[in-house]
């Protein structure tokens, strides 16, 4: 008979998809975000395990595994979307908005973190940064997707920003990590070589797989194995540039970008594939984020959050203001309230703090950053004709 761990652990997985596939089905039909409807579960499996007095543990190798695997395939699959022969005014607009907001993001809301959060006390000034580059990373896809039919250019807009931000959020966060680990070492120089040997090792190792792909996929396409080969190769290419000391990001993006630029047979398909397993990845990994996460419920914590939520709305409305000067003032209103937060970015903040010392402050506002940005971006949606924004029910 198999072990009572190994047992328990199984039936909380099947029950958690089960539940959470249910809850995405109702959370469309009452138009709201998934998301939002598996955080809540997530919240209600942990008070119902608190109150039972459950002894309930999961593996903290198990859950980086997890996260790392779908940071993988997230930024693979967004990259993949890249077509730079189909690039046109509207992606210039969405490249303008996602690099204003980054270089806003990282003056404006990391000062903002370290005053509101840490009272000004400079030690924290690399976690603040880091908390303003995790915020750049949007996905509006969660929001965007109740909305229905819809073809005005302002949507693709937030659209293409979500696909372009995506390796950015991956990326970012950890490139700060490795300047960080370099300033402590004081070898600037040694540091500026192996920053270099990250970034050429991250793109030859994707490269060097995609064209292995690329081959493989021209001479033989399998309907039932290919799609597993493509996984398998985003998966190698991120392990090779690590074990040769590059960027495994860097690897993965490259790959994504590589694969979304060739004419591969039923690449459509491979992708579909790809989406439906990230699917299920995001409904586990965001009703374990209710169950693990406990934020304080303390009223000095949501005044810090919130007042900084707000700031960060307000940073966002000016970088839209200055990447997108000809939209009109309720589009800008509508693009900044839209800015949800995403499965890339709670992966990341995960694999963070399972690496950093002293990271769960800056995890408890990240998650609270998720919540706020779901919530606002719902109500957004709701008064979405208010804004300008005319759709058809699907």
């Amino acid at each position: 008979m198999m072990a009572d761990p190994i047992l328990n652990g199984l039936t909380f997985i099947a029950v958690v998809l089960l539940i959470g596939l249910l809850s995405s089905i109702f959370a469309k039909k009452i138009k709201i975000p998934d998301v939002l409807v598996l955080v809540a579960v997530g919240i209600g499996f942990g008070l119902y395990i608190q109150i039972e007095n459950i002894e309930f543990t999961l593996p903290t190798t198990l859950i980086s595994a997890l996260g790392l695997f779908t940071l993988v395939l997230l930024v693979f699959e967004s990259t993949a979307q890249i077509r730079f022969k189909e690039l046109d005014w509207v992606s210039m607009s969405a490249l303008k908005v996602t690099f204003s907001t980054v270089v806003f993001n990282f003056v404006i809301l990391s000062f903002a973190t370290l005053a509101i959060v840490f009272g000004f006390k400079l030690k924290f000034l690399f976690l603040s940064v880091l908390f303003g580059a995790l915020m750049c990373g949007t996905a509006p896809d969660v929001i965007l997707s109740l909305l229905g039919s819809c073809k005005q250019k302002i949507l693709r807009v937030l659209s293409i920003e979500s696909i372009i931000n995506t390796p950015l959020t991956v990326l970012l966060p950890l490139i700060i990590v490795d300047l960080q680990k370099g300033a402590t070492d004081a070898v600037f120089t040694g540091f500026t070589g192996g920053l270099l040997l990250k970034i050429t090792a991250g793109l030859g190792s994707g490269l060097l797989i995609g064209l292995i792909m690329f081959k493989i996929m021209r001479k033989q396409y399998s309907e039932k194995y290919s799609p597993i080969a493509v996984i398998a190769a985003a998966l190698l290419s991120y392990v090779l540039a690590e074990k040769i000391g590059g960027n495994g990001i860097i690897a993965v993006t490259t790959l994504g970008l590589f694969f979304g630029n060739l004419e591969i047979k039923q690449k459509v398909a491979l992708l579909q594939f790809e989406s439906v397993l990230s699917t299920l990845l995001k409904v586990l990994i965001f009703v374990l984020i209710g169950v693990i996460i406990k934020f304080p419920l303390t009223p000095m914590f949501f005044v810090k959050s919130i007042s900084l939520f707000i700031i960060y709305l307000a940073v966002r409305y000016l970088a839209l203001k200055l990447a997108a000067k000809g939209e009109p003032v309720l589009i800008r209103l509508f693009m900044t309230l839209t800015a949800s937060k995403g499965l890339a970015v709670v992966v990341v903040a995960f694999i963070l703090a399972s690496t950093i010392t002293g990271f769960e402050p800056i995890l408890d506002y990240i998650l609270a950053f998720v919540l706020y940005s779901l919530i606002i971006s719902s109500v957004a949606v709701w008064f979405s004709k208010w804004f300008g924004i005319t759709t058809k029910a699907k």
